[in-house]
């Protein structure tokens, strides 16, 4: 099983804000799960595929 980040974890790598991630989350840019009814929680290849999206050429 993939590492799996909190939505803290990601905001904290990424410099943005959680509810920038929500945000992100709820539009779609970024898969989550919800192993239960209140955590969220994104797959470290999901961060890894969001930073390329990102990166500047």
């Amino acid at each position: 099983m993939s590492k799996m980040l909190t939505i803290k974890e990601f905001a904290d790598l990424t410099g943005h804000c959680k509810q920038t991630i929500f945000n992100l989350i709820k539009a779609g840019e970024i898969p989550a799960y919800r192993p239960g009814k209140r955590k969220l929680l994104i797959k470290h290849e999901d961060y890894l595929q969001f930073i390329e999206g990102r990166r500047v050429r």
